[in-house]
């Protein structure tokens, strides 16, 4: 016989190795069908959520600005403070008034104190004050002058503002705002102090959602025109001049809705466009219609939103 030459085997061995290779086959099919069962038994699904729209939400947000101060108060070494640590807000109370301090002391009309981080000096009101559309601190906290309210737009009137669930995005509206589940209401606080538009005195308010109640609506402008965007008071450092926004009445149970953009008084107002009836949009133009907008329901005295005028 040659070398190389394979050597039969007779027909008992071949059987043999039929028979196990089939009983292994059995046993892997058993193996993984045992572990699909058990996959499948075990699998999770994640759900993104808020942290404002969980239990404790709320103090798990302040407790994770807290541990944040910290570690950059640690990497920062020679540092007085982290600037989460220098900011306190509240839907009730912005304490920053805008100011800085990084050359300058706070102006004196400001009633605050200077507080610094290690980037800069920051204007702060002292516990018991808060911060107005001016700049200044005054006591108290601020006024809820409406809660779990809808705004509606007069010209559409089937259609309803809602705060998208991804924030820092466009203000929208939709004829089905409800019935899709948007957030769609509002709380407005009044913040002490006036503002000059026009020959009119008038207050200022956060327009704040009651789904998510550190987002405010306010202005990103573009020049004359601009959109109304969502805003994160809890970030901290916002100028409350900014985000505010001015409310006042045109007549009978109409309002209309803007922010100042400078210092020269500038006015954005509110509106919607009849090409661009998704989104809020804005203009330094005295709106019609289109601008002026409806509150659902309404129980507000001519005294918490004086007349435009």
């Amino acid at each position: 016989m040659e070398l190389g030459t394979p050597v039969p085997q007779p027909k008992w061995y071949q059987r043999k190795r039929l028979v196990a290779g089939l009983v292994a086959c059995a046993c892997g099919l058993a193996v993984v069908a045992m572990c699909a069962r058990e996959s499948q038994q075990t699998s999770t699904q994640l759900v993104m959520k808020h942290l404002d729209e969980i239990p404790n939400g709320r103090a798990i947000k302040a407790e994770l600005r807290k541990a944040d101060a910290a570690f950059e108060a640690r990497r920062g070494g020679k540092v007085m403070a982290a600037p989460t640590e220098l900011y306190e807000y509240d839907s009730n109370c912005e304490s920053y008034t805008g100011g800085t301090c990084s050359v300058q002391a706070c102006h004196a009309s400001r009633n605050a104190t200077c507080a610094r981080d290690w980037v800069r000096g920051h204007c702060l009101c002292p516990g018991g004050t808060c911060a107005g559309d001016d700049g200044a601190c005054y006591p108290g906290n601020y006024q809820k002058v409406a809660e779990n309210i809808e705004i509606k737009n007069v010209e559409f009137s089937t259609d309803t503002m809602y705060i998208p669930s991804g924030m820092n995005l466009v203000v929208n509206v939709d004829t089905h705002a409800d019935d899709k589940g948007f957030a769609t209401k509002f709380n407005l606080y009044k913040l002490p102090g006036l503002v000059s538009v026009g020959n009119a005195e008038l207050p200022t308010f956060f327009v704040m959602s009651a789904t998510y109640p550190d987002y405010v609506a306010n202005v990103q402008h573009m020049g004359a025109v601009g959109l109304v965007i969502t805003e994160n008071l809890g970030s901290g450092w916002q100028d409350p001049e900014i985000t505010s926004t001015v409310v006042c009445r045109t007549s009978g149970s109409k309002y209309q809705l803007g922010n100042m953009i400078n210092q020269f008084g500038t006015m954005h107002w509110w509106y919607l466009s009849g090409l661009m009836t998704s989104s809020v949009a804005s203009s330094i133009m005295t709106p019609g219609p289109e601008g002026q907008w409806k509150f659902v329901p309404d129980e507000a005295s001519a005294s918490t939103f004086p007349s435009c005028e």
